[in-house]
């Protein structure tokens, strides 16, 4: 073989195994493309199952949070229902032992006792502690079961009797905050309770209405009877704040539940007896919405004197004063209460005089008759003509029919 022939066949391997080492090289470069792709892959399907796995185990925190939250819920539901039955089993507890352990009338021994009259029929010592119920008058010295009723239709009148084992004075009342019983007010000089008070609850439906009153002449009496409406009698008895209650019960057939405590009953500054010392129940009827009337009207008013120019000046001079200060309404007559007081100085010289009139005005839907007092002044010689407010009777409104 010839030195070119040689140098060519070399050659020709050398250009050989440069493409042998080029393809090689190319194939490596497309694996390692290829396995980059896998690993990217992999990659991020590993991160998505990381984001999932880390998602999935979130979720179980907040389920297992919200589980121990409500476990702690109940716990403390479970807990507070607990303490209040607690509560109440301790509250009836106390109030078994305070009902077996404390009397509540005092012992006639006392010489704060008030010796009250017997018992007035049998009726009376057969129904201690009850109350009935009438739609008119009753007379204690001659009730008896027929005298009451069951039922009451609205409009007619309602009268409730009282029953008791004694004297309301001799009731004790409770002091919620010392936990201890002491006598119904404070004893008069004879060492005998002075003004013995009590309370009327009310319980028509859901509406509760509650009076306090005080003994008056029922203070020796172990009953008495206590007008709630009368048309015979309104003007005496009627209390408009019972008849404004009655008026607005809606129409219906409702459970009529009547108390008797002694003392005064929810009340911050006051206590009453620790049960009522006396209860009953009838039904009412309201058949329509027509309001009951007070059974007092303005006219009823009486006046000292007539005098139609002067009224109407005092009229005016109260509607002047009124109006001045915002008010709306306005009085519609007036009625002469007292006639002239003379108002002087000390050393007596005269400086004015004062006329005291009831004004018949309308206040929040309801009327009333209210004592105002109007002066003129005097200038030496004469009084004027013109009139200037000069007060209220405080506690003088006295609740009317509108006329």
């Amino acid at each position: 073989m010839t030195t070119f022939a040689a140098n060519k066949f070399t050659m020709k391997k050398i250009i050989m195994i440069g493409f042998c080492l080029f393809s090689f090289h190319s194939l490596n470069a497309q694996v390692m493309k290829g396995i980059g792709v896998v690993k990217g892959k992999l990659d991020a399907k590993e991160q998505k199952e990381q984001e999932q796995q880390r998602k999935d185990q979130e979720e179980k925190d907040r389920i297992y949070k919200e589980e121990q939250r409500k476990i702690k819920e109940q716990e403390k539901i479970d807990q507070e229902k607990k303490d209040k039955e607690d509560k109440e089993q301790a509250a009836i507890a106390r109030k078994k032992e305070i009902i077996e352990t404390f009397p509540q009338i005092l012992d006639s021994t006392s010489g704060y006792y008030v010796k009250s009259d017997p018992f007035d029929t049998p009726f009376h010592k057969q129904n201690v502690g009850k109350i009935y119920f009438s739609a008119g008058k009753t007379v204690a010295t001659a009730v008896t079961a027929k005298s009451f009723t069951d039922t009451i239709i609205f409009g007619q009148e309602i009268d409730l009797r009282f029953f008791l084992a004694t004297s309301i004075c001799n009731y004790k009342v409770y002091d919620k905050k010392k936990d201890v019983f002491y006598m119904n007010e404070k004893p008069d000089a004879n060492n005998r309770p002075d003004i013995c008070e009590y309370s009327v609850v009310l319980i028509i439906g859901k509406d509760t209405i509650t009076i306090t009153d005080d003994n008056g002449q029922q203070k020796s009496y172990s009953g008495f009877r206590y007008p709630i409406y009368s048309r015979t009698e309104g003007n005496k008895y009627n209390n408009d704040f019972y008849v404004d209650k009655l008026n607005k019960i809606p129409v219906g057939t409702h459970r009529f539940e009547a108390q008797l405590w002694a003392g005064r009953i929810n009340e911050s500054y006051a206590n009453s007896s620790y049960l009522p010392i006396a209860t009953g129940e009838i039904v009412l009827v309201k058949k329509d919405m027509k309001p009951l009337k007070l059974g007092s009207k303005f006219s009823d008013i009486k006046s000292v004197r007539k005098d139609p120019a002067l009224e109407a000046s005092a009229l005016e001079a109260l509607n002047d004063h009124f109006s001045s200060q915002g008010w709306t309404t306005k009085f519609s007559a007036v009625k002469i209460h007292q006639d002239w007081t003379i108002n002087r100085s000390y050393s007596g010289i005269i400086l004015s005089r004062t006329l005291a009139v009831y004004a018949n005005g309308k206040k929040d839907g309801n009327c009333e008759a209210e004592l105002f007092y109007l002066e003129q002044a005097y200038d030496g010689a004469n009084y004027s003509k013109v009139f200037s407010y000069a007060g209220v009777g405080m506690g003088t409104e006295i609740p009317i029919d509108c006329e």
